[in-house]
């Protein structure tokens, strides 16, 4: 294995001893050149006399031969953020290939295994070919698959799931998820979100400070969960116009009573675009029924969706890719950036700038009239692009 330093620890752990290759070569009962030829790399001790090079020196055995079982969250961090900027600049495969290296190396790290799950989940659409992404979503499941079944965190284990229905989701696998979650998430008995007592008990204790800032943390989570909900119940009304317009009129007033264009612009922009694609489904039913001056009204609500999106993209690249906390969610800053991840985006800006063009040529867009305002909201997204590259 590669990655091991067991010939450089061997040589500065004798050096530190103060001890020549010869004396250490009689304590571990072999020769001179074999310890020479340790320390050079040429070869390695054999396993049976690990644990005596170990006890000689009075270190673990993952110490002598240069293992880490578990990453720190700055390595964990360092590395996705690595292979995702390589993902956006290197051959696919390669960078596949380094990935699984590492999965190898810290495969009993649950958190770390985490992370390579979202990453390859994030770029598993930069795959040279359809089976190719289907390979690395099957990739992406198992190791959702040993956190579930090996790691003892909560947390973890529900990440690990969430990530593996959404593998499940592009793998065209819905049945297995509602066989899995149905009866749980439907139940009418069920408690609501478990977090609500822990500033309940903090409260109990006369800490206000944890208090405050668990239920920052609670409520920033349930306006994620809506606004993501809110999308899927979007796209889940077919054909009824007043039950749509009524979703985008309230999220609309969240999203401006909370300032979301801000703490999480990324997904703003993906509920602006979404609300601009249902829209251009009504719209061939308005073309059919409706005036020309209602249909050049309710396509300007199309345009100003998608010229939405292209705001925010702005936004994103302005301010940076990733999450903000405000003024009102003011302890959340530190709590960002204690994620395994920090505050950063899940993807590279690369990888984003090519969805963002990608997404701005739909096939529904089409159907609109002037096409010209979209002409120009593609040119502003390029715009984005090029002033990022230079």
């Amino acid at each position: 294995m590669s990655f091991l330093n067991i010939g450089n620890n061997i040589s500065q752990l004798r050096k530190e001893k103060k001890i020549t290759q010869q004396e250490l070569a009689e304590f571990a009962g072999v020769t001179k050149a074999s310890v020479s030829k340790w320390e050079t790399g040429s070869t390695t001790p054999d396993i049976q006399i690990l644990p005596i090079l170990a006890a000689f020196f009075d270190v673990s055995i993952d110490e002598l031969i240069g293992y880490e079982a578990q990453l720190s969250s700055k390595q964990i961090r360092y590395y996705y953020h690595k292979l995702a900027q390589e993902f956006s600049e290197k051959d696919f495969d390669q960078v596949m290939e380094e990935s699984k290296e590492l999965v190898k190396k810290y495969y009993g790290c649950y958190s770390f295994l985490m992370q390579i799950a979202i990453l390859w989940l994030n770029h598993a659409s930069l795959a040279k070919s359809d089976y190719e992404k289907s390979e690395v979503l099957k990739e992406t499941e198992k190791i959702c698959t040993r956190i579930i079944e090996g790691s003892e965190t909560g947390s973890l284990c529900e990440n690990a799931t969430a990530i593996r229905c959404i593998v499940w989701l592009q793998q065209g696998r819905g049945k297995v998820i509602i066989e899995s979650m149905e009866k749980e998430v439907l139940d009418v008995n069920r408690i609501g979100d478990k977090g609500i007592f822990l500033p309940m008990a903090y409260l109990s204790l006369g800490n206000f400070f944890m208090a405050e800032k668990s239920s920052q943390i609670g409520m920033y989570r349930n306006l994620m969960e809506l606004m993501n909900h809110s999308m899927y119940l979007l796209m889940s009304t077919k054909g009824e116009e007043t039950y749509c317009k009524e979703i985008l009129y309230r999220m609309d007033k969240l999203i401006e009573v909370f300032q979301l264009d801000f703490l999480q612009t990324n997904l703003v922009a993906g509920y602006e675009y979404q609300a601009a694609l249902k829209l251009c489904e009504l719209f061939e039913s308005k073309k059919i029924s409706c005036s020309q001056e209602e249909i050049e009204e309710f396509e300007n609500e199309i345009y100003i969706r998608i010229e939405g999106y292209v705001t925010m993209v702005e936004k994103l690249f302005k301010d940076g890719i990733k999450i903000h906390s405000d003024p009102f969610f003011y302890q959340l800053e530190n709590w960002f950036e204690d994620l395994d991840l920090g505050s950063q985006g899940v993807r590279d800006g690369n990888v984003i700038q090519q969805d963002v063009i990608a997404s701005l040529n739909h096939p529904a867009f089409t159907a609109l009239h002037h096409q010209e305002r979209l002409d120009r909201c593609i040119r502003r997204a390029k715009e984005v692009i090029k002033e990022k590259r230079v």
